[in-house]
Order: structure tokens, then sequence, then C-alpha cells
């Protein structure tokens, strides 16, 4: 997959016209946006780069890339963690508008309907006897 592809894909939130070996992708995947797909943006700029929203020259990029390969291993490590941080908390934000657009466009064929884990996720879990 090249660039352009790769950019088109995280862009437009489209599956791929092929798999990483070259193969076909599943039928009704190329080319087509999953429902329930939504943009997790991060304010960091190598984040967006590995999407291919931003190319790996911008000097923003340059910078943080320079930060994380530098020699101070602690700035490296608290980048890392700020960068890791940003995207799990956008990500937690943006699940439930996932959930409800794929079961919106599923209805009972969906995931979520379907998944009793994803449903109760608070519930706690009881292990039967033969587990314990």
């Amino acid at each position: 997959m090249n660039w352009e592809e790769l950019s088109n894909c995280h862009g437009n939130l489209v599956g791929p016209t092929k798999e990483l070996l070259g193969d076909r992708p599943r039928k009704g995947v190329a080319g087509t946006r999953f429902p329930g797909a939504v943009h997790v943006r991060s304010i960091f700029s190598l984040p967006l780069a590995l999407v291919g929203h931003k190319k790996w020259t911008d000097p923003d990029i340059l910078f943080e890339h320079d930060i994380l390969l530098g020699p101070d291993d602690s700035r490296a490590l608290e980048l890392a963690k700020e960068i890791r941080k940003q995207l799990v908390d956008a990500y937690e934000l943006l699940h439930p508008l996932m959930e409800e657009r794929e079961a919106l466009a599923f209805g009972d064929a969906s995931f979520f309907a379907e998944n009793d884990v994803a449903k109760d996720r608070d519930e706690e879990v009881e292990l039967d006897k033969d587990s314990e």
C-alpha cells in the first residue's frame, strides 16, 4: 500500500483496495466506509503521519521525531505518554458515537446488539467451577 492509498483509507475511513500482501480484500471492504467509523484525531503530529494525514517531512513531525529518538530518554518517554494519553482519551470519548452509528446501521445484526460483553462492561464476571 503506498502513501496515497494509506492516506485515502484513513482520511475517508474506507477499506483498502488490496490487503497487505496484495491479496484482494473481503467482499464489501474495498473502498467502503464502515458505518461505525469515526475519526480519532490527534493533537500531535506523529500519529497523523502514521496514518497518512501529514507528510513525514513536516517541521512539526520532525520536532516530535527528534524528541522521541533524541538523547533525552525522560523527555522522549514523557512525549510518548502524552501522545498515548491524548489518543486513548479521544477514543474513549468517541467510542459511544461509534457504537451508536454501528447499531443504527446494522440493527439486530449489530456487534453491540449481540455482544453481551460489550453491552455489560461494568457487570462483574463470575468464573464457573471448572475455571477456578
